[in-house]
Formats: structure tokens, C-alpha cells, sequence
């Protein structure tokens, strides 16, 4: 009899008030779209790109193309014979590998706070008319 009015007792409290987040707490929904958009935003950086196909001689003669790696500038300039060849010349640019990486922070933190900041709006709306219903 005891445990059942100690139940009831319970279910009658009103459910204690939510605590405020943390400046650097993020709901779930806010870190799967950061993720995601990550993981997109490294695909363009990691995958290869036809930037230009030549039909000159890069050593004893046929064509040879340039992949460049990297968005939205190219990092990484392969030189090589053919597509597949594994024999490639690299030129690396750390100066656009740097410009890559700065345009990457941004991006993610700039969804990051808009994310965040309609969770919030949401939940304001949603405190809002609960207090005038």
C-alpha cells in the first residue's frame, strides 16, 4: 500500500524543469547533420578529379593527364601517364591543403550554430504555446 501511494505521489509532482545547456553541448540531430556534412565535405577532398588531359609527352610520349585533389582548391596535383598508372608525379600545395581545412572549420561550425540555434527556436515556440494553451 505504502509503494503504490509513493507512486502516486510521484506521477501528481510536476516533472522538474529541464537543465540549460552547456556552451559546448550539442543535441543528437546537430552532431549527425555535423557528420554527415563532414563526411561529404572529405569526399570532395579526397576524391580524385580530372583537372586537365594532355596529349603531350611526360616522358618517352603517349598522353598523360592531371588529377587534382582537394575542394574547393586542389591540394594535391598528380602528374601521370594514364589514369590507373601508378607511376604519378605529386606536387602538394600546403598553402590551399591550409584553405581547404579553414573552409572546412567554417562550414561545420557555421551548420553547427544554425542547427543549434532552430533546436532552440523550436523549443522556445513549443514552451511558448504550452504556457498560453
Amino acid at each position: 500500500m505504502q509503494q503504490t501511494l509513493e507512486v502516486q505521489t510521484l506521477m501528481n509532482e510536476p516533472l522538474p524543469m529541464s537543465k540549460k545547456r552547456g556552451w559546448f553541448q550539442f543535441h543528437l540531430s546537430t552532431a549527425i547533420v555535423v557528420v554527415l556534412m563532414a563526411g561529404g565535405l572529405m569526399g570532395a577532398n579526397l576524391l580524385p578529379q580530372s583537372v586537365l588531359e594532355y596529349q603531350g609527352c611526360l616522358s618517352d610520349g603517349g598522353a598523360y593527364d592531371i588529377l587534382g585533389f582537394g575542394w574547393p582548391a586542389y591540394y594535391l596535383y598528380t602528374f601521370g601517364e594514364e589514369k590507373t598508372s601508378t607511376l604519378r608525379v605529386e606536387h602538394w600545395s600546403y598553402l590551399a591543403l591550409a584553405i581547404d581545412l579553414a573552409i572546412l572549420l567554417i562550414l561545420l561550425a557555421g551548420t553547427c550554430f544554425v542547427w543549434e540555434w532552430q533546436v532552440a527556436r523550436r523549443k522556445r515556440i513549443k514552451v511558448m504555446q504550452t504556457e498560453k494553451g
